[in-house]
């Protein structure tokens, strides 16, 4: 069946947090006079997130995502910073994550998009992010490619829950068997597509997005339910059938 839609992740897949978030929590308490080691902040950080994220996950909303991210952050610089400097530099650091600096576009994204628009293929973003990804988008200039913005927190429902891409489908007006999910985590992203029977790409550098995109949309034969396209290979036996 022709692809008429391509639904992708954000963070991890069309940009990256650049350097580190440890890095970006350093360079916001810098900003308040506190100096903090971002290798330090970093590990911490991931802790705080194995946990953290499974929370993000369960009835998102913006006020609880948002309180959420208040307490891993919270957990990450515990015992680092005055407790009196808590909400500045929490204000400080949800903000940084709001702006491009933060971030580094996937090599050929903007390219991609672009090519896409071109072919007439329909785009969406599906993240489990919040608000400040449309920000984000704009300040990359990327936010008028995509047809559909769906975030979780505004959803109130994340993946791997494949109801918030049946959200961006509907607002394609497309099948899941018209579209591919472009993502990078096996966690959130295969398995939603799978309970759809929607083709996925878990895509991890493997390649510019560029390349990828137009290598996907040569395949003859995307018609098996829930198929997982995992490398360039892949997607170039494919296009030989």
């Amino acid at each position: 069946m022709k692809i008429k839609a391509l639904l992708f992740d954000a963070e991890g897949t069309l940009f990256h947090i650049h350097p580190t978030v440890g890095a970006v929590y350093a360079k916001s308490l810098r900003g308040l006079g506190i100096k903090v080691d971002p290798e330090i902040l970093e590990d911490r950080f991931r802790q705080a997130w194995r946990k953290g994220r499974l929370k993000l996950r369960a009835n998102p909303s913006p006020q609880r995502c948002q309180r959420i991210w208040r307490q891993i952050f919270s957990q990450t610089v515990a015992g680092l910073i005055p407790p009196d400097l808590l909400e500045p530099a929490f204000r400080l650091a949800y903000q940084a994550f709001g702006r491009r600096e933060a971030f580094r576009l996937a090599a050929g994204a903007r390219r991609a998009l672009s090519w896409l628009k071109e072919e007439k293929i329909l785009l969406a973003i599906v993240s489990n992010w919040d608000g400040r990804l449309r920000e984000l988008l704009v300040d990359f200039g990327l936010h008028d490619y995509f047809e559909a913005i769906v975030l979780a927190c505004e959803a109130k429902v994340a993946k791997p829950d494949p109801r918030i891409l049946k959200v961006a489908l509907n607002r394609l007006g497309v099948t899941p068997q018209q579209a591919v999910l472009i993502g990078n985590d096996p966690e959130e992203d295969l398995p939603a597509a799978k309970s759809l029977g929607m083709p996925a790409v878990l895509y991890r550098q493997q390649m510019d997005l560029f390349t990828l995109c137009r290598r996907l949309l040569s395949v003859k034969d995307l018609s098996h339910p829930g198929e997982e396209i995992f490398s360039a290979e892949g997607l170039s036996q494919k296009r030989k059938m």
